[in-house]
């Protein structure tokens, strides 16, 4: 199986063809590559008649692998253009987008436990652009995967919009459904590490 390299402009045309019928997913697919910014808290001055003299945004950033501190910088020095001289770019929470492979044994019993739960045998690893602990796992030398089955009377799309928006939840089968692959996983790993 060979390489594919896309340019940008052939990702964002894809995902607007996909946005016609499914803006959803085409949003979590515009995220998984793509960097994202967010302004999500901006505070200035202290009267309504006054122009204030500094102010302050807490921007979050999720960045791809492959985009360092460097690249995130650069990319938002551009967007300011001249208005951003003199504007300080200070990061509170810095972490680069990590990763762990898909051929160590808790990826294998993740393959086996899903097999048995779904029937499917091949797991396909993906980008989720969201912040978890794994990152701090890795740090360490483990692996970590964000692994779990929602409620298969939901569409991945659907179950995606039902994180971090108007009333966030999740429903009671995809925590049973995903209990149950977890309890799986563990049992396999602990037969693959005894061996």
């Amino acid at each position: 199986m060979g390489q594919h390299s896309f340019t940008v402009d052939q990702v964002d045309a894809a995902i607007d063809e996909v946005a016609v019928t499914d803006p959803r997913l085409a949003r979590y697919f515009h995220s998984a590559t793509h960097l994202t910014v967010s302004p999500n808290t901006l505070r200035a001055g202290m009267k309504a008649n006054m122009i204030p003299d500094e102010a302050e945004a807490e921007v979050d950033l999720r960045a791809l692998p492959g985009m360092n501190r460097d690249f995130v910088d650069s990319h938002l020095r551009k967007a300011m253009g001249r208005d951003g001289d003199g504007i300080e770019i200070i990061p509170l929470s810095d972490f680069e987008a990590t990763m762990s492979g898909a051929s160590d044994p808790l990826w294998q019993a993740i393959e086996e436990s899903l097999w048995e739960e779904t029937s499917v045998r091949r797991a396909v690893p993906i980008l989720m652009p969201g912040a978890t602990d794994a990152r701090f796992f890795r740090a360490r030398g483990a692996s970590a995967y964000g692994v779990g089955l929602f409620d298969d009377r939901l569409g991945f799309s659907e179950f995606l919009s039902l994180f971090h928006g108007h009333n966030e939840r999740v429903s009671v089968r995809s925590v049973e459904r995903t209990t149950d692959l977890i309890g799986r996983v563990v049992a396999h790993f602990g037969e693959l590490s005894a061996s």
